[in-house]
């Protein structure tokens, strides 16, 4: 049988995990740093100056504390040569073989003059560590790997090459956070890299490479996160990994009366004491040597000496005098965990934005400019909209078009509009429509381009809003379906995706849940393939964002609806009014929204497969994007439950306009 060597020499084995370590973490740093730099992702050319050299800083200073690190001593004790017996002229008792102990001079650091009682508040065996011939104090472990005895050991880090302990742990924790903000740099860097193609076959093979790297980045960070995490908290109770995993087997802690760690001093000066590696051979002091036992056939080296838990590691007054080892790290991990701080503060901040939004929205009134429109025909005269809060329809179909920056696009949709609802309109003489167009404070032509076209079509097919300020998508659609005269509402995209004509499918499907009769009924149109003939000509990478939103939002919010996203829902009047007062988001995921309030409210919700293509110009950043929403999601669910917003919030928003 072959033998496995690594079994039969575990610092063999211990050396061969440390390089298999070390050369996964180079290869991913290779592989993402050259296909970022060859593909031109981490470039001066694709990204702005001062974002380049930050990102450029990050990498080289998470390198240089990686290869610090590996360096770096976690503080092991000297091995000594093996401790001679040594005869004590005291009597034993009966049949117990003569007592030995440690030598003058042994460990006189470890085995220091002790504290008398009145100073201390509890007591531990001191253990001999048989390997390394010397005695341990509290906190300390001998580590088969390195074959040392580490003090405060906290774990073996395979990555680095060596043990960390009571010299090094800070400056894993600092190398940590480092690895979080490098590995959040690079997903960046590689999700801006992403080339958009028509063809799903294309797209894999044009953003191999990247696909490949976003993946081994989001795996480092599903590890070093919660490994980060962890050693806060370690650190805030004053414990190690070790003590943490083995506290049962552990002689100083397994019989403590509680689960509080014996060191912990409270946060904050837990956290002091760390950054100023205030700890350092605090732990213990002696105050006798016991024997030790001789056996007649073998030396064998126990627990020998009663050890003393210093008092003063509960005393704050002691901390200006500990001996700070290395000015740079604690400044680095000081200023790491100021930044840290202010991140947790801004990523609350980010969190709550909506709710406060939403607060402020709903005590804001419309300002008097948006109450009314003007007739390119008579420009001195400013025209009235409709509101929803009147009682009966003045059209039949009124279309909410928003419309940021659109000058490119706007004016291809307004005519293909157009031109589908008068030939509507020529088979049925009862059908009449109004187009709203609302401008979000475009800062293109997008106005002149609308305005020629009001002038071209009426003021009675088309209807040009201007927001005073900017709303994002979802409340410019808010604004222009609190203005509608219609019996039904449908809001479609200023960049003309969805075929206008796939309104007749909508209506369709809406006349079969009136004739049911409901408390209103929304229809979705949808991307996804619900009927064979759904033609879904969409970049794979926003289908796969579209795919991973739908989970997220079929598991807190609606169930039934496979593409909320579609911007091309058709509501009848009834629903509108129900649903669009007390809209709170304004941005990405007022879809969700406006579905949930609808689930809520016991609406009809229909799905209905439409004609959807990719335009070029489209605003929509991945990364923000998806973020933002998933904020957005958590934030509507959680809201409507515990009652910070309710389904009748923004009844004024109905009042009758003069």
């Amino acid at each position: 049988m072959a033998r496995n060597r690594n079994a039969e020499n575990p610092l063999r084995a211990a050396t061969l995990r440390k390089w298999y370590a070390r050369a996964w973490w180079v290869g991913v740093h290779v592989y993402g740093y050259v296909v970022l730099g060859v593909k031109g992702a981490l470039s001066l050319q694709a990204l702005p100056m001062a974002q380049f050299v930050v990102y450029l800083v990050v990498a080289v200073v998470t390198i240089g504390c990686y290869i610090v690190l590996q360096l770096s001593s976690p503080g092991q004790l000297d091995k000594r040569p093996m401790l001679a017996p040594v005869q004590t002229s005291s009597p034993n008792e009966a049949g117990s073989p003569p007592p030995v102990g440690p030598e003058d001079g042994d460990d006189t650091e470890l085995l220091a003059d002790g504290l008398g009682d009145e100073q201390t508040r509890d007591s531990a065996d001191l253990h001999f560590c048989n390997e390394c011939h010397v005695f341990q104090p509290l906190r300390t472990k001998h580590c088969k790997d390195c074959a040392r005895c580490t003090r405060q050991y906290d774990h073996h880090c395979d990555c680095v090459g060596t043990c960390v302990g009571e010299n090094n742990r800070r400056l894993f924790v600092l190398y940590l956070l480092l690895q979080i903000l490098e590995g959040a740099v690079m997903i960046d860097v590689t999700s801006l890299a992403f080339t958009e193609r028509d063809d799903i076959n294309d797209w894999f093979k044009t953003n191999a490479l990247f696909i490949v790297l976003w993946f081994m980045l989001m795996c480092v960070l599903l590890i070093v996160v919660p490994l980060f995490c962890y050693q806060a908290y370690l650190i805030s109770t004053n414990q190690t990994s070790w003590e943490h995993a083995r506290r049962s087997s552990i002689t100083y802690l397994h019989n403590l009366p509680d689960k509080r760690s014996p060191f912990d001093r409270g946060v904050l000066q837990n956290w002091w004491v760390f950054l100023s590696n205030g700890d350092r051979n605090k732990w213990v002091h002696s105050t006798a040597a016991k024997p030790m036992i001789h056996d007649a056939s073998s030396l064998q080296l126990a627990h020998v000496a009663k050890v003393k838990l210093v008092a003063s590691l509960s005393i704050w007054t002691d901390i200006p005098a500990m001996v700070l080892t290395s000015a740079v790290l604690n400044a680095a991990l000081i200023v790491a965990s100021v930044a840290l701080a202010t991140g947790a503060v801004l990523l609350f901040a980010w969190i709550r934005a909506p709710i406060a939004e939403a607060k402020k929205l709903a005590a804001e009134l419309d300002p008097p400019q948006e109450d009314t429109y003007q007739d390119p025909n008579d420009k001195d005269k400013l025209l009235p909209f409709g509101s929803l809060g009147d009682e009966k329809a003045q059209v039949s179909l009124s279309v909410v078009v928003p419309a940021y920056n659109e000058e490119q696009r706007i004016l291809v949709t307004i005519k293909d509009t157009v031109t589908f609802l008068d030939e509507k309109k020529s088979k049925d003489p009862f059908f009449t429509y109004e187009i709203v167009v609302v401008d979000d404070c475009s800062v293109d032509r997008t106005v002149d381009v609308v305005m020629q076209e009001v002038e071209r079509y009426s003021v009675d097919r088309i209807r040009l809003l201007r927001l005073q300020k900017n709303h994002g998508k979802g409340g410019a659609i808010r604004k222009g379906v609190m203005r509608a005269r219609g019996e039904r509402v449908l809001f479609a995209d200023a960049d003309n995706a969805t075929e206008i004509r796939d309104y007749d499918k909508l209506a369709t499907a809406m006349d079969e849940a009136q004739a049911t009769g409901s408390n209103g009924v929304v229809v979705c149109g949808s991307r996804a393939h619900l009927e064979e003939q759904a033609i879904a000509k969409r970049n794979p990478l926003r289908n796969l964002l579209m795919h991973g939103f739908h989970l997220i939002v079929s598991t807190l919010c609606i169930k039934n609806v496979r593409d909320t996203q579609c911007g091309f829902k058709l509501f009848d009047r009834k629903a509108a009014r129900v649903l669009f007062a007390p809209m709170h988001i304004e941005r990405w995921a007022f879809d969700v929204e406006l579905l949930y309030l609808a689930a809520s409210s016991k609406m009809t919700i229909k799905e209905v497969a439409v004609q959807w293509t990719e335009v070029p110009g489209s605003k929509l950043s991945v990364i923000s994007a998806t973020l933002t929403m998933l904020r957005e999601i958590i934030l509507i669910r959680l809201c409507y439950t515990v009652g910070i917003w309710k389904t009748n919030d923004g009844g004024f928003r109905l009042a009758k306009r003069p």
